[in-house]
């Protein structure tokens, strides 16, 4: 069976090596700490004390879920099932691809900026997870991709001709970044393959 652009649904949900995103999610925590602050600042510009304070909430939640999915790791000594594999990916892209929507469709232009940033951002931290997971780029790359999409819709009053350039332009940009993050992913894995075959008596971990 066939999924996007030639790949496998086996390759989509390939999540790479046994324990791979998760150390890479505990290298960056000091990344997503900076960047939750700033929108936790941002929202309390915008939107007042309860925003920020709601995504604060969800961010330990978040990270708290992260702590759980590495020990359970190096408890079980094998990958936990795939949904509890890629659920923290997910979650992650919901929440914040939500709050980038929410600055994006209800903020001032000020913030409609930032939403967009946030959203643009995410998709570009999603082709550094196809470095090492296939299904982490599938799992983060959509949420903020579909708030992008619904964005000509939901703030313009384009139609017609208009809309239609738009939404191609944004097509172009789906097609761009998959082939992309296809082409970083296939990278990685010709790397990895030559260090197993350089050191075939020591199993990754």
């Amino acid at each position: 069976m066939q999924g996007l652009q030639g790949l496998t649904w086996g390759e989509i949900l390939d999540d790479g090596l046994p324990g791979s995103t998760l150390e890479a999610s505990k290298r960056s925590w000091r990344n997503r700490l900076f960047g939750s602050g700033l929108a936790a600042l941002l929202l309390l510009i915008g939107f007042g004390p309860p925003a920020a304070f709601a995504w604060i909430i969800v961010n330990i939640a978040l990270e708290a879920s992260l702590v759980f999915a590495r020990a359970r790791y190096a408890r079980l000594g094998r990958r936990p099932p795939l949904a509890e594999r890629l659920a923290p990916i997910l979650a992650f892209s919901a929440a914040w691809s939500t709050m980038g929507a929410i600055c994006l469709f209800h903020g001032s232009p000020a913030l409609q900026v930032a939403g967009l940033v946030v959203l643009l951002g995410l998709l570009v931290a999603s082709l550094k997870y196809a470095a090492l997971s296939w299904a982490g780029f599938v799992f983060l790359a959509p949420a903020p991709f579909v708030a992008l999409i619904a964005a000509p819709f939901v703030l313009t009053d384009f139609h017609g001709w208009e809309l239609a350039l738009v939404l191609l332009a944004l097509l172009g940009l789906g097609i761009v970044l998959v082939n992309v993050a296809r082409t970083i992913r296939r990278n990685a894995m010709a790397l990895e393959a030559a260090r197993a075959e350089a050191r075939p008596n020591r199993p990754w971990t």
